[in-house]
């Protein structure tokens, strides 16, 4: 059994001597530590600094302190009194890799239960997780999340359109369950309006992605960015303790052109938008994140897609372009303790292949419920009051609601055969 560590006291983090060397100390302790040692998570003191304590054969902090077995970084940046990225990022990095490294070390704040944690959740993302913030305007591909027969069947929202590019709820709804939430945080949209929920935030929007965007559905840079400037000006709270972040996106803005790609060409451009999650990661954890989880790229060969060409054949092709970008995002970013994997491309496999128990959960697994007329046109349109779509009576047994978005019940699976690996990760 792992043997549990309490934080260090904050008389400790106060009486410790503060030195420029704080960080080659954590360093030596680091390198120098064995798989049989003790940490003891960062704890905040009267002063405001963290202060880590890594015992080797000692039991408890009050013997680690006596021993110098800790070091102290100065959590706030003394020009002005703002929390210092840099030198928090390096807290986490340490404490995750240090804990990943130490397989019989338990890792967590003393006191620490997930029924007493109150979880931020922050949502950056395209269609798969956008839950209001693409502007109502009149009916159109861009804005069809707005109206029927997306909601129709959410019982959270009235049975009708609220936003959510589903029959339903969506990605992040699910995951918000996980820690705690009724559903996503509020649209960022509707800042203004309802003011800045407790919960989080949600940024993302439809039609939005990694490497491109427009005014109404910015890139994730840009979501990014406005993130940043609400914590910067104090809107959203700086205290970013047990915070977790979404990145989810389909790829469908960024790999819009795939069919027509050359190979190096689809290389290409999956470097070019895993460098961009990646910095996203980076720039989030600098911020104060403490977690984020990021999806891998479905296999969008067999989304409704590209596969009705194929009139929804079992021979798609899953591996077209994923396999690229997930190869990428395992070099550039799940490497990060601190980051999780959301494998959509697995579950998305296991939940519409032809074979084993989970695809038994639908039984239309790549034909979408709400179905297209004509490539062109898109669910939801309607032309002179008659609708250029058709609905199936039973979503449940659908994984896909539209061309690229999973129903409610598909993204209820999803999540559920995720939820433990996501609770172990938390």
């Amino acid at each position: 059994m792992p043997r549990a560590c309490t934080w260090a006291s904050s008389s400790t983090a106060v009486a410790a001597p503060r030195s420029p060397s704080a960080t080659s100390r954590i360093s030596h302790r680091f390198a120098g530590s064995s798989k049989a040692a003790t940490i003891c998570d960062v704890s905040t003191g009267a002063s405001g600094d963290y202060a880590i304590v890594v015992s080797h054969n000692l039991d408890n902090d009050a013997t680690a302190r006596a021993s110098g077995d800790y070091a102290i970084i100065p959590s706030h940046n003394p020009d002005n009194g703002g929390p210092n990225p840099a030198q928090t990022h390096l807290v986490r990095a340490f404490r995750h890799s240090y804990c990943q490294a130490a397989g019989n070390v338990e890792c967590r704040r003393h006191g620490d239960s997930d029924s007493d944690r109150q979880y931020k959740l922050f949502v950056f993302g395209d269609d798969y997780a956008d839950t209001g913030n693409y502007p109502l305007a009149d009916l159109s591909k861009t804005t069809r999340a707005w109206y029927y027969p997306y909601g129709s069947n959410d019982k959270d929202h009235g049975m009708s359109a609220s936003g959510r590019f589903s029959n339903g709820l969506v990605l992040p709804d699910f995951i918000a369950r996980i820690l705690g939430l009724d559903e996503s945080p509020p649209a960022e949209r509707r800042r203004e309006q309802d003011g800045v929920d407790p919960s989080g935030m949600n940024f993302a929007v439809g039609g939005a992605g990694v490497m491109e965007g427009t005014h109404e559905a910015p890139k994730l840079g840009t979501q990014v960015d406005k993130f940043r400037r609400l914590v910067r000006h104090g809107i959203i709270d700086k205290d970013l303790t047990d915070s977790v972040a979404l990145i989810a996106f389909s790829g469908k803005r960024d790999y819009a052109r795939v069919n027509d790609m050359t190979s190096s060409e689809i290389n290409a451009m999956a470097q070019d938008v895993t460098d961009k999650i990646a910095d996203a990661v980076e720039q989030l954890m600098d911020l104060g994140v403490e977690k984020v989880l990021v999806s891998t790229l479905p296999p969008i060969g067999c989304t409704p897609w590209l596969s009705r060409s194929s009139d929804y054949s079992s021979s798609c092709d899953s591996q077209k372009v994923a396999s690229i970008h997930n190869a990428y995002l395992e070099e550039k970013v799940f490497k990060d303790a601190a980051v999780f994997n959301l494998d959509l491309t697995m579950m998305f496999k296991r939940l519409t292949s032809g074979s084993g128990s989970l695809s038994k959960k639908f039984k239309h697994k790549l034909e979408p419920c709400c179905e297209i007329f004509d490539q062109s046109e898109y669910c939801g349109q309607m032309e002179d009051g008659v609708a250029a779509y058709s609905l199936c009576s039973t979503p449940d047994k659908y994984f896909y609601w539209d061309d690229i978005n999973p129903t409610h019940a598909g993204w209820k699976a999803v999540v559920k055969e995720l939820e433990e690996s996501i609770r172990n990760f938390l």
